[in-house]
């Protein structure tokens, strides 16, 4: 029978939360540890990306959580910076917080997107899918087969239109 090892030999974990853009985008965990590991290898090497031993805790709309050995975080938020595609999704990942804990990451980190993200909304017989809301900015969204095109509207904007188009069913 193994002995456990004591807390003092005992690997030294940091947690980093990185946000996910876009926000609605839902990454696979396996995906986004080949995508980051690529990335840490291509920067740091075998030896560097070994030594740094990153993996990913959770991944979820808008956010990911990831682990790596003490000293190696600098490494591994410079490899989340060279990631710029998972699974041949383009995505940026933007390191927000790192902590020693996962509680504490977690009651610090930034809030993932709102339901609302991802809901379709109606503007002029058009369909739109918000992409993701800052302060008063609403951003939208409508994939087409050749081409994608993005609006920028705010929310007093949607609210008018919400008003009209509830104006007009009633008739």
């Amino acid at each position: 029978m193994v002995k456990p090892r004591p807390p003092t030999m005992r690997t030294n974990w940091r947690y980093i939360a990185a946000r996910v853009v876009p926000s609605w985008y839902l990454p696979d965990a396996r995906e986004v540890y080949y995508a980051v590991t690529d990335a840490a290898t291509w920067l740091w090497g075998d030896a560097g990306t070994s030594a740094m031993q990153p993996a990913v805790i959770e991944a979820t709309p808008g956010r990911v959580i990831l682990r790596c050995a003490r000293g190696h975080e600098d490494a591994l938020e410079a490899a989340l910076a060279a990631v710029t595609a998972v699974n041949g999704c383009s995505l940026a990942l933007h390191p927000q917080r790192t902590s020693g804990t996962l509680k504490a990451l977690r009651r610090g980190a930034p809030v993932p997107p709102s339901e609302e993200e991802g809901a379709a909304v109606e503007l002029n017989g058009e369909s739109y899918r918000i992409l993701g809301k800052s302060g008063q900015k609403v951003d939208l969204v409508k994939d087409g087969i050749k081409k994608q095109v993005s609006l920028y509207v705010t929310q007093e904007d949607l609210e008018e239109l919400d008003a009209t188009n509830a104006g007009t069913d009633g008739i």
